[in-house]
Formats: structure tokens, C-alpha cells, sequence
């Protein structure tokens, strides 16, 4: 499981902080590259508002560059991570750790569920990886996507 003392990634000049409207035209540069793993994203645009909106969309953003983003349920429980993307581009340099370490630091308590892509599909094994370098653990299948793929439900129990 990994807990560095130190939280920086070299390049990146903001770590994590909350979304803002100003993160929107880069974040939907996303959605096309985020699709060919997810699935269709219909009106993510608006989702993805809403929730910046409501204080529930963290980003990690080098100048005006959205290197990844997620979004989360409301902070009561259970704890939910709804979306997680680290662009192409930025993968492999500790922004989908500064994702999740800004995650845990939001929700100190209690457990954390995430929907992920099952070991049979090509391009998920970093987010799964990435999941259990944090503690989460696979609790097998879940609901399946929108598109009818396989799914399984990821836990962080705390």
C-alpha cells in the first residue's frame, strides 16, 4: 500500500485542488481519450458541472491543463468515486496518486468504493493497479457498464 511522506510530482505545479468552471474546456479534452476505455460519456459536460457546482469534482491541473480529474459523491456515506481520468499524456507520473491521496484526504473515514474495469479488459490494468498500490480491494463483479462491459467493485475499508 502506498503512503509517501512526500506528496509532489515533478512538472506538475498544482497537486490536487478542488474543479472550478475555468478547468471545463481542458477537462472535456478528455472525455474523447476517457471513451475508449468507458464507454460513451453522454452529457458528461453537464455532469461534470453539476458537479463542480456542488464542491464533489477534484482535479490535479498543471497551469491551465486538466492532467486528471474525478468525481465524487456527496461527502456523506458510503464514499463513492463516481469518475477518475489521468490524461494519456500525464499517466506515469503520480497524478492519479495525487488524485486519490486528495480523495483521502477529503473522506479520513470510512470506506471508499469505486467501480473499475475488470481484469479481462485491455487498458484497465493502471487504474486497477492504482487502486491496489492504495489499499482497495477487488470484491469481484458488480453492475455492468452502460456499454454491457464487465465491471468489478473496488473497496478501500477503513
Amino acid at each position: 500500500m502506498i503512503r509517501p511522506d512526500a506528496r509532489t510530482i515533478p512538472g506538475v505545479s498544482t497537486i490536487s485542488r478542488p474543479a472550478n468552471r475555468d478547468d471545463v474546456p481542458s477537462w472535456l479534452e478528455l472525455v474523447p481519450e476517457a471513451e475508449q476505455l468507458f464507454g460513451p460519456m453522454p452529457a458528461f459536460d453537464i455532469r461534470l458541472r453539476r458537479s463542480i457546482d456542488r464542491g464533489t469534482a477534484v482535479v490535479v491541473a498543471d497551469r491551465d491543463e486538466v492532467a486528471g480529474g474525478a468525481l465524487l459523491s456527496r461527502d456523506g456515506e458510503p464514499h463513492h468515486i463516481h469518475w477518475l481520468y489521468v490524461r494519456e499524456t500525464r499517466r506515469r507520473q503520480g497524478v492519479g496518486a495525487a488524485l486519490l491521496f486528495a480523495i483521502l484526504d477529503r473522506w479520513p473515514a470510512g470506506d471508499i468504493e469505486v467501480v473499475t474495469f475488470t481484469v479481462a479488459l485491455p487498458g484497465g490494468e493502471a487504474a486497477r493497479a492504482l487502486y491496489e498500490r492504495f489499499g482497495f480491494v477487488s470484491c469481484g463483479r458488480t453492475v455492468p457498464a452502460p456499454d454491457g462491459g464487465a465491471r468489478d467493485l473496488f473497496v478501500l475499508r477503513r
